[in-house]
């Protein structure tokens, strides 16, 4: 690009003399020199003064005279040139900042637009979920109707202090045993501790598990299969308790009394059993009495832990009930992922039309500083113009006063008249024109982009009642699926059979 081209003379980081000529090869003042130098206006004015030229009936400018306001007119055109690249320039760079017209109804088009895109992409997994969440209150609805429960499934308030308590009798346990059984391990406090362990895992755990968790809830099962083999099995298990502890006091007192009694701690088992079996009740101490009272107790207390501290004591219930819940939360997720994109979306086109304001806010302070810059240049070339044509009337006013002061003859009658030396400027309102029909586009823009955000608030209320809708839709599609299914499931039964 030429460094006389408008876009290149009007750069906003340029800095300009006061004294504005762009387009002439030198300042004003080498142009005074210049004309100084080149013409020697004084030297030709003393010479053709002697030979009385020009005649006082000569009409005509003499040549060093003419070449005077040649110069001028030479200057005149290149600073009216200058100007006039400038102010295109200047006119150029306003234009390219205009913007578009801001239609307060787009962004609600691009909004809805948006909006409809999220829900054809969300649809078949809302549809999904909701047929999961469909699929487990069906079966939550069939088990309580089976099972004649009326109730909501009940869950700890504390299952914290549900692990504590059998952790607990687990160690209490196994803590008091341990002091017996070390006095005839070999390995001491420790070796007592595992064998202790052992003992009291198989006592919570058969409490816990076997009878809490298993056969309690099913007492009260619906089932009358179910209700009898749970009852069976809590006999059973109050019976295991006994002998079970029995056994472990048994073994305890011969363990106590090693070496007399002869049997070692790894082998003590039988003799035990065979102990138990002859004289089952026969304790030999009271300590031995009260930890077998405690390990029933033990056993107890894990039972009640197993049914009723960690699920809901109606056997199948809880897990039936936590199944339907998961579904539920995911179905509900489902429906808040779809509300978060929703409202990102329309966070994305606010932030869209918030960028757009801001690069026109900039565009504005920009075109501001242009004008003013435009304005500031037109100054500095009408400076210019009036230091050009001061000049000029100064070197032809020279000219003719060295000329009558060495000619014998009187001077032609033009030497009292000046010429009048004026340059004719380009005015600034093609660039008054352009700043003030940008600056109109961008304040419109700025209260259209006021209906714009209103039209996006009213398009974002308008989507949630559109969502309420959606959902429906999808609930009712989800319960299609599920009865086509359903019949379908029959209809293959039926072919099977």
């Amino acid at each position: 690009m030429s460094t006389l081209a408008p876009k290149s003379l009007f750069a906003l980081d340029r800095l300009v003399s006061r004294t504005w000529i762009p387009a002439l090869p030198r300042s004003l003042r080498d142009w005074h020199a210049e004309i100084e130098s080149d013409l020697l206006p004084a030297q030709r004015a003393r010479s053709e003064g002697r030979e009385n030229r020009p005649a006082i009936n000569d009409p005509a400018l003499d040549v060093t005279q003419q070449e005077i306001i040649n110069r001028f007119s030479h200057g005149a055109d290149s600073l009216r040139q200058a100007l006039a690249n400038q102010i295109d320039g200047a006119t150029q760079l306003i234009m390219e900042r205009r913007p578009e017209r801001l239609d307060p109804g787009f962004y609600a088009e691009e909004a809805q637009l948006a909006a409809g895109k999220l829900q054809d992409s969300h649809r078949e997994c809302l549809i999904v979920a909701r047929m999961a969440e469909r699929d487990t209150w069906r079966d939550l609805a069939k088990f309580k109707r089976d099972n004649a429960l009326s109730r909501s499934a009940r869950y700890p308030d504390a299952p914290v202090f549900a692990v504590f308590l059998v952790v607990f009798a687990l160690l209490a346990e196994t803590a008091l045993n341990a002091t017996l059984f070390a006095k005839a391990s070999e390995q001491g406090l420790v070796g007592g501790f595992v064998l202790a362990s052992l003992f009291s895992v198989i006592n919570v755990a058969a409490g816990f598990y076997l009878l809490g968790c298993l056969a309690l809830r099913h007492i009260a099962h619906a089932n009358p299969w179910k209700r009898a083999v749970a009852v069976l099995v809590v006999f059973a298990m109050a019976a295991f308790a006994v002998f079970w502890n029995l056994l472990v006091a048994h073994y305890r007192d011969l363990v106590a009394t090693f070496p007399e009694s002869g049997d070692e701690p790894l082998t003590a088992l039988p003799s035990a059993l065979k102990h138990l079996w002859a004289n089952p009740f026969d304790l030999g101490s009271v300590e031995g009495i009260a930890l077998l009272c405690f390990g029933i107790l033990v056993f107890i207390v894990a039972a009640g832990d197993g049914w009723r501290h960690f699920d809901d004591p109606y056997a199948g219930y809880g897990a039936q009930d936590r199944r339907y819940k998961t579904t539920k939360k995911n179905y509900e997720a489902a429906k808040g992922v779809f509300r978060t994109a929703l409202a990102k979306t329309m966070r994305e086109i606010e932030h869209q039309l918030a960028q757009r304001l801001a690069a026109q806010g900039k565009a504005a302070n920009e075109v501001r500083d242009i004008s003013a810059q435009a304005a500031q240049r037109e100054r500095e070339a009408k400076d210019s113009a009036a230091a050009l044509a001061r000049a000029c009337t100064t070197h032809l006013r020279r000219y003719r006063e060295e000329n009558c002061a060495v000619r014998t003859t009187p001077a032609p009658t033009y030497f009292g008249d000046y010429p009048n030396f004026s340059v004719e400027l380009p005015g600034p309102q093609a660039t008054a024109d352009a700043v003030e029909a940008t600056l109109g586009i961008i304040a419109g823009n700025q209260a259209a982009a006021q209906q714009a955000r209103r039209a996006l608030r009213d398009t974002e209320n308008e989507q949630l009642r559109v969502f309420l809708a959606y959902v429906d839709d999808i609930e009712n599609e989800a319960e299609r699926r599920l009865a086509e299914r359903e019949t379908a499931d029959n209809h293959n039964t039926g072919e099977s059979r």
